[in-house]
């Protein structure tokens, strides 16, 4: 405990302290070992001696090296006292024998003892031990440690000093008749060690380094003792696994996809052979086709009956075959009665392949078995154009084949959804969607639009829906997105062949249901990309629309009109795909408007076209695309500086400078045409251009005093209006209107300039 407190005051922090934990532990332990040792062997030793003493009367040496005097004297040196008179002595051997002194043990079993004063130290950090002084038993010495290496004791160093008096031996302490105690290995190195350091620090290496620690650090009782084996490190796997043979490899996928091919391979010929046995009887006059009806309802029954019975047996690929191709034969018997035979009705027809084709899903979903599901919706959709025929070019025959493939893909919707299968949702939107484009070619080839455009939108809203509720039970299955686009095709596409206000109603109708998914999207009942993406189609669908129901100057009007609200929309929701609609808007708008309604044809000449022959109607739609397109280009410029899409440099608003003078220009010389429609209107037209420009370029310097770019964007158009002074007006104007327009610009120029340095001033000292 002693040892504990002062390895406690002198450590300081509980760190280390808990770090020294076990070294001090294992002095504890070895200082009781030495007491244990030490009280065993002098029991062993101090009482021969002492009934050596009584018996003989002489003087003797115990094992002390200290003088005993027989009698009833005590011995010297604190020995133990003689046994008083009137106690009796303790039985010996009768006199004249000679009593045997047992051999002392070279190794006295040490007690167990433990004494823990903390936790052990983290392997891998240092432990301070520099207030510990390190300390050799014999007991560690016959235990195999290593030489004690510390300071040498007082009395060996005045022993050294003297002379150098060796210790005595071990060997004359002991009794006669004994043999002498053995000594532990290395024990001659220590006794030289202890006489002379000096030398036996030549003579003998010591510890290594770190021996006293290593020491400390070694189990009590015992020499170094091995770590328990662990358990043994699988082999590394190689980074190229080697491949089976190729028989091998054939020999797993027939025993494992074998009879999956057999049974699939068999229901895909046994459904292609009954459809052209339909096809034949029809050709051929066989049965009637009544019978034929009747036939393949039979053989659709029996083979969905055998897939119940051959499932029982656990042969589930062949069950699974025989399902699907019932299905699929009994769903091609409905077509055939529908669309050859005229048996029902398109809407009784259609209803009974929606019973069919969910009869079939709910029994793939029953069984769990997505091949069944595709298997159904494949081999219907596969072999349903093959029953038509040369029929399939009509589009009345194309519009029904649309809407039984619908139909399928509306009874696929909820086993997709409850399972999660993306196979089966593309096997049932796939095949609707190319049906429809195909009616849309025989729409064109045949001049019948109306059978292709109907299916087209229910291709459309049904693929919308499914889209829809792909991405909600998978917002990030991709093929969401990619229904959403394809579904919109087959509309584009049948739109231009309808006429104007037709087509306008199909396509706001779509425009109207992709900006609800768009808004559901920003609202968040429907993942952002999809959102987006169907913001981005009815843009498309937009675009379309204005483009064929808008003609002439109208078209760049509208465009022009939907940009400035895509820009300002995009500024209020802070949306960057608007941003991008109205800048894709605005350059179509701006192309259109340079080619018919504002050309720059008008800037160079008088009765130029489209003013000379169009006249006030013209001019009137002229005067709107110039508005327009300054308003448009601003909008979109502001807008993309405040969505930080382009910094606030003044390099950023041109684009929005262009537009304000070439807007700008066009209508103040549209209006002067408008009030004068000859040469002078046309000359004092560009009169009031040149004088607008300049206070609008001295309106920007006096809003750039505390704003860079506006500053910047005045000089540069103080620069465009003095080149149109010195360039154009000099020699296109002439008579009067040249001089006031010179008069009129150097008096801005003179009233603007002093205006403008005054305010520097003024800035300048303030900020002084």
């Amino acid at each position: 405990m002693a040892t504990q407190r002062t390895a406690r005051t002198i450590a300081g922090p509980a760190s280390d302290l808990d770090k020294l934990a076990d070294p001090i532990d294992r002095i504890a332990v070895m200082f009781a070992e030495l007491g244990t040792e030490l009280g065993v062997l002098g029991e062993q030793l101090r009482g021969p001696n002492a009934e050596r003493a009584t018996t003989t009367g002489e003087d003797t040496t115990n094992t002390e090296g200290d003088t005993v005097i027989t009698g009833e004297r005590s011995t010297s040196n604190g020995g133990p006292a003689a046994a008083p008179p009137d106690r009796p002595a303790p039985p010996g051997p009768a006199p004249g024998s000679r009593r045997t002194r047992p051999a002392v043990p070279d190794r006295i079993p040490l007690p167990e003892a433990t004494i823990r004063t903390g936790s052990a130290p983290i392997p891998g950090e240092p432990v301070d031990t520099s207030f510990a002084e390190p300390t050799q038993t014999p007991a560690a010495q016959a235990a195999g440690a290593a030489p004690y290496s510390g300071p040498v004791p007082a009395q060996q160093d005045r022993a050294h000093q003297d002379g150098g008096a060796a210790v005595a031996p071990q060997a004359a302490h002991a009794l006669p008749g004994t043999a002498p105690h053995p000594r532990a290995p290395g024990s001659e190195h220590l006794a030289a060690q202890r006489a002379f350091p000096q030398h036996a620090a030549a003579a003998y290496p010591g510890p290594p380094p770190d021996g006293l620690l290593t020491w400390l650090n070694r189990p009590v009782g015992g020499g170094e003792q091995a770590p328990p084996p662990g358990p043994a490190m699988p082999p590394a796997p190689p980074l190229f696994p080697p491949k089976p043979p190729m028989l091998d490899r054939l020999a797993n996928w027939t025993s494992r996809q074998g009879t999956r091919v057999l049974a699939w391979s068999g229901a895909a010929i046994t459904l292609l052979g009954v459809v052209l046995l339909m096809v034949m009887a029809v050709q051929n006059g066989w049965i009637g086709p009544l019978g034929r009806v009747a036939g393949g309802a039979a053989l659709g029954a029996v083979l969905l009956g055998s897939a119940f019975r051959v499932r029982h047996r656990s042969a589930v690929a062949g069950a699974f075959a025989l399902a699907a191709t019932g299905i699929a034969v009994l769903y091609l018997d409905v077509l055939a009665a529908t669309a050859l035979y005229g048996f029902l009705p398109a809407p009784a027809g259609l209803a009974t392949a929606l019973v069919l084709g969910a009869l079939g899903l709910w029994l793939a979903d029953r069984w769990r078995s997505q091949a069944l599901a595709v298997g159904v919706v494949l081999g219907c959709a596969l072999c349903a154009p093959l029953l038509f025929g040369p029929v399939l070019r009509e589009p009345a025959a194309t519009a029904l084949l649309t809407a039984f493939l619908v139909v399928l893909k509306i009874a696929a919707t909820p086993v997709q959804v409850r399972r999660s299968w993306r196979g089966l949702t593309a096997a049932s939107a796939v095949p609707a969607i190319i049906a429809a484009l195909v009616g849309d070619g025989h729409a064109l080839v045949t001049g019948a639009p109306w059978p292709a455009a109907c299916a087209a939108l229910a291709v459309t809203a049904t693929g919308l829906a499914l889209a829809v509720i792909t991405a909600r039970r998978r917002p990030r299955d991709p093929l969401a997105i990619a229904l959403l686009i394809t579904a919109a095709t087959p509309t584009l596409l049948a739109a231009p062949m309808l006429d104007r206000f037709a087509a306008l109603g199909v396509l706001a109708l779509v425009a109207a249901l992709y900006s609800a998914v768009w808004c559901a999207g920003r609202a968040g009942g429907l993942p952002a990309a999809l959102g987006v993406v169907a913001g981005g189609v009815g843009a498309a669908t937009a675009f379309q629309a204005t483009l064929l129901v808008a003609g002439g100057s109208g078209r760049s009007l509208s465009l022009l009109v939907e940009a400035l609200l895509l820009a300002l929309l995009a500024h209020r929701l802070r949306g960057r795909g608007l941003l991008l609609g109205a800048a894709l808007f605005g350059a179509a708008g701006v192309l259109i408007a340079l080619v018919s309604p504002a050309p720059p044809t008008l800037f160079l000449a008088f009765a130029a076209e489209p003013y000379a022959s169009g006249g006030i109607s013209a001019m009137l739609s002229g005067l709107a695309a110039f508005l327009l397109i300054g308003a448009s280009t601003t909008a979109t410029t502001w807008s993309a500086i405040g969505l930080g899409v382009l910094a606030r440099t003044p390099r950023a608003v041109l684009p929005a400078a262009a537009g304000l003078l070439y807007g700008g220009g066009g209508a103040v010389l549209t209006l002067s045409l408008l009030v004068a429609p000859d040469r002078t209107g046309f000359l004092a037209g560009h009169a009031l251009i040149t004088v607008s420009w300049m206070v609008l370029a001295f309106l920007s310097l006096l809003r750039g005093i505390h704003s860079v770019p506006a500053r910047v964007a005045g000089f540069v158009l103080v620069g465009v209006a003095l080149a149109k002074l010195l360039v154009f007006d000099l020699a296109a104007l002439s008579g009067l209107v040249r001089v006031l327009v010179f008069l009129a610009a150097g008096l801005i120029l003179l009233a603007g300039g002093t205006r403008y340095a005054r305010l520097i001033a003024e800035r300048d000292a303030r900020e002084a």
